[in-house]
């Protein structure tokens, strides 16, 4: 370790720099300060040789000169308290503190204040829960760790956020109710929307496929009779139907003069909602001929369709119409015709005719003689 330098030109200096409360308790602040003392006293000890110098008390041994005397042997003057020696001095000049300089004494902190601060800067810093994980956070993050699970193992796309997957769920079962809704509909079936935003409640999708009847059943029969005049018709009121759902079907019961089995010929068709129109085409002189129909209006549901075909025959043969192709094994076909010709019940004539299915897209319709008027109904299930 370094030793403080003793100036070869030896000066002595009273002034010595008070320390103060702001100065850093480093070696750099003490050294001069005990560089200047280390100085002031060998300045001292080379002012005392001097003087003895000067006295003749030199005792170098040099003969003449007397025994050498040494430095540890001389005594100071009584002010300075004691005897220097070589020794005190050599220690004087290594001690870290010769003159026991205090830290109080220049403001620095005393190693149990400094302590006292470490001590309370680790306590605050431990009891600072924003920068440290108390455990009762590690236990809560370990325990929804626990129970969200592994998120690369859903079965959704979205695999790294849990907010994503579930948004995800939430619009794959808001589709797949669409999907539901629109084929129950497709069925005929009827789903609710109670709060208006266009995807159904599961509770609504099972009475919509509740109600979905599961085959075709008849709604209503309205039926009854009704007499009309030679070359008329008669509408009869009925309760509102669904006419692409119902079919008519008439017969006559009763006909004056009752030898013309052609006044016997009727037809019958919806010509709205309401109205059931029976006719009868027959020109004679009898204005007092009359039939009595009996009618029957028959309305399906959960039918795939009803097609309603009106021709005119204009003489005796086969006549065909097209129609939109239908599933033979589920349809059948019904209708009604009248004649608009006269006869007797010895000729026969304008009353034999019949219909018949030529293919998928094509009726055949036969009359036996003269001119008439046919109404078919296709009715096609599911």
């Amino acid at each position: 370790m370094a030793n403080h330098q003793i100036y070869e030109t030896k000066n002595f200096s009273e002034v010595l720099r008070k320390l103060v409360t702001t100065d850093p308790a480093h070696a750099d602040t003490f050294n001069p300060l005990f560089e200047r003392l280390i100085n002031n006293d060998s300045y001292l000890k080379a002012f005392i040789e001097g003087i003895l110098s000067v006295n003749g008390h030199t005792h170098s041994g040099i003969d003449g000169d007397g025994p050498k005397i040494p430095l540890a042997n001389i005594e100071l003057p009584s002010s300075m308290g004691r005897i220097v020696t070589e020794d005190i001095l050599n220690a004087h000049i290594n001690e870290r503190n010769p003159h026991g300089t205090r830290a109080s004494d220049i403001g620095a902190e005393t190693p149990s204040g400094v302590q006292a601060k470490i001590d309370a800067a680790i306590a605050a810093h431990s009891a600072d829960t924003t920068k440290h994980v108390t455990q009762a956070e590690r236990d809560a993050w370990n325990s929804a760790s626990q129970k969200i699970g592994d998120l690369t193992t859903l079965n959704t796309t979205a695999k790294t956020n849990l907010v994503d997957a579930v948004n995800e769920l939430f619009t794959n079962v808001s589709n797949g109710k669409i999907q539901v809704r629109d084929a129950i509909t497709g069925k005929g079936g009827i789903v609710a929307d109670s709060d208006g935003d266009g995807v159904p409640t599961f509770e609504e999708l099972v009475t919509g496929v509740n109600g979905i009847l599961t085959g075709a059943s008849i709604k209503s029969v309205q039926s009854g009779v009704v007499a009309i005049g030679l070359g008329s018709y008669a509408d009869v009121t009925i309760s509102n139907v669904d006419m692409s759902k119902s079919f008519v079907i008439v017969e006559a019961i009763q006909a004056t003069p009752y030898d013309d089995p052609a006044l016997g010929t009727v037809t019958g068709k919806l010509i709205n909602n309401t109205t059931l129109r029976v006719m009868r085409k027959r020109n004679m002189p009898d204005t007092s001929a009359y039939t009595t129909v009996c009618y029957q209006v028959v309305e399906l549901e959960n039918i795939k369709s009803i097609q309603v075909v009106q021709v005119v025959l204009m003489s005796t043969g086969t006549t065909n119409i097209n129609i939109t192709p239908v599933n033979l094994n589920k349809t059948f076909l019904v209708g009604s015709y009248m004649s608009a010709v006269s006869g007797s019940v010895s000729t026969g004539r304008g009353y034999h005719w019949y219909a018949f299915f030529n293919s998928p897209s094509q009726i055949s319709v036969r009359n036996t003689a003269g001119q008439g008027e046919a109404i078919l109904y296709v009715v096609e299930f599911n």
